[in-house]
């Protein structure tokens, strides 16, 4: 059990170093992600950065995904998308593309996302429900030239930490409960993080 976003991220850092003496760039799900992250950049003095991601969901199913993108990348799964007009996929980048640099831009304001070639890419959030999003980020910042990823996390189910751990190079995971239901349950306090919140943050780094 973690007392707050902030306590479960000072904890993270306790345990992610090895990890990070790799050139690493600590990417950032906001919003609670942001907090995390926070607070193990502050701890180890590591470069942050946010990833917006949005999913572009099947035609005939929203929720099925076919792939993601974040402000400046794309992943189209080639299995997933099969079938699929090319048409409907040009249409959806471009509009979830638009979603994820307006979202970019109200946390970091006119700052460049920061370069992550050859760097070790560490995905941070404040906990992993099902992992379908943090597979599809994993696979969006491989497209980014990252030469590891990875996702360090506070919690998760220990099956979605299975899945994490086919897709990703390393998962720091801290409580890995089976009788998990939700994120939420695993803090005293987790109420959202506002925007304005969020930002500050970033920008104190």
């Amino acid at each position: 059990m973690f007392s707050d976003r902030r306590d479960a991220g000072a904890q993270l850092a306790e345990r992610l170093g090895d990890l990070l003496r790799d050139d690493p760039v600590l990417l950032a799900i906001p919003r609670g992600g942001v907090v995390v992250a926070y607070e193990v950049a502050k701890r180890r003095g590591v470069p942050v950065d946010v990833i917006v991601i949005r999913k572009i969901g099947h035609p005939g199913n929203e929720e099925y995904a076919i792939g993601a993108v974040s402000a400046t990348s794309t992943f189209i799964h080639p299995v997933h998308s099969r079938g699929v007009p090319q048409e409907y996929i040009d249409r959806q980048i471009a509009a979830r593309q638009r979603e994820a640099q307006d979202r970019y831009r109200e946390l970091r304001g006119d700052k460049p996302p920061l370069d992550l070639r050859g760097k070790t890419a560490v995905l941070v959030d404040d906990g992993v429900a099902t992992g379908s999003t943090m597979i599809m980020a994993i696979m969006v910042v491989r497209g980014m030239g990252a030469r590891r990823v990875a996702v360090a996390v506070p919690v998760a189910p220990p099956d979605a930490v299975r899945q994490l751990e086919e897709v990703a190079d390393e998962v720091v995971c801290l409580l890995q409960p089976e009788g998990f239901m939700a994120i939420g349950q695993f803090y005293r306090d987790f109420q959202q993080v506002p925007t304005q919140e969020a930002r500050r943050l970033l920008e104190e780094l």
